[in-house]
Order: structure tokens, then C-alpha cells, then sequence
């Protein structure tokens, strides 16, 4: 993630097994912490059709 990002700028993590899920995750020094490895991941940023 660039440097200076916010939380509340930060896309959320969703796990994609079977159905759309959001993971546990923590952003801390420039990385992202998620608690689980799906097989697949996406990352949304927005809310509805900004998304």
C-alpha cells in the first residue's frame, strides 16, 4: 500500500470459496494481517456501484 494511506482508505479483503466472505484482516506497517488463506482473495474498495 502506498505510504501515508488511512485505515478507513484501505480496500476490504473478501475470500471467494463456493461464496463471497469478509476475512478477519489488520493493516500494520504496511501490510496487511489476514487471519485465513482462501484460495482466492478480492479487494473492494467503494460502497455499492462505486465499488
Amino acid at each position: 500500500m502506498p505510504p501515508g494511506i488511512g485505515y478507513h482508505d484501505l480496500p476490504a479483503i473478501f475470500g471467494l470459496e463456493g461464496k463471497t466472505y469478509l476475512l478477519n484482516s489488520r493493516f500494520k506497517n504496511g501490510y496487511y494481517i489476514v487471519d485465513s488463506l482462501p484460495a482466492q482473495l478480492r479487494l473492494i474498495d467503494g460502497v455499492g456501484s462505486d465499488s
